[in-house]
């Protein structure tokens, strides 16, 4: 079986460091580069082919979800997984957009890391169970909101904005 490649993006050496002793010693992850920022990242890229990017959001110059739109458009066989400390939907939800396969919070155990990489090498999306709740309850709030009658548009325009109407 042929290795996952991977390469690990975060600003802080420490927690690259941290994910690498979690993967070592995998017998079929490979971790083949390292990036603190998008332009390490990019010359990285040049002679490297990982199948898996695992992704900060916060990051020097260019955010996480910024790079994400990138790599997906000009290299769309890689995926990417972002491992943030940020778990509101407004960042779920844009890491989303620009084209991550999958979320999980820093505090992620290993076990659910491999899964995601796993589940995201063979083509499906992941997101850890805490990043599940979010989304389900972003999904009721905005399905329970569509429920309820549209506003007036009198009680949506300013008084200099009817009278312009009229």
């Amino acid at each position: 079986m042929e290795k996952i490649k991977i390469i690990l993006v975060d600003d802080h050496k420490l927690v690259r460091d941290g994910i690498k002793a979690l993967l070592t010693g995998v017998p079929d992850i490979d971790i083949i580069g390292e990036a603190g920022a998008a332009t390490e990242l990019f010359i990285e890229l040049e002679t490297l082919k990982p199948d898996l990017l695992i992704m900060d959001i916060s990051l020097p110059g260019i955010s996480g979800i910024e790079i994400t739109k990138k790599i997906c458009l000009e290299f769309p066989g890689i995926n990417v997984l972002m491992l943030s400390m940020y778990t509101n939907e407004e960042f779920i939800f844009n890491s989303l957009k620009a084209g991550a396969k999958g979320y999980l919070p820093k505090n992620t155990s290993r076990e659910e890391l491999l899964e995601a990489i796993y589940t995201i090498h063979k083509g499906d999306e992941f997101f850890g169970e805490s990043i599940s709740k979010v989304m389900l309850k972003s999904f009721v709030k905005r399905a329970t909101n569509e429920d309820q009658p549209a506003e007036k548009p009198h009680e949506v325009l300013t008084s200099r904005e009817i009278e312009i109407l009229r």
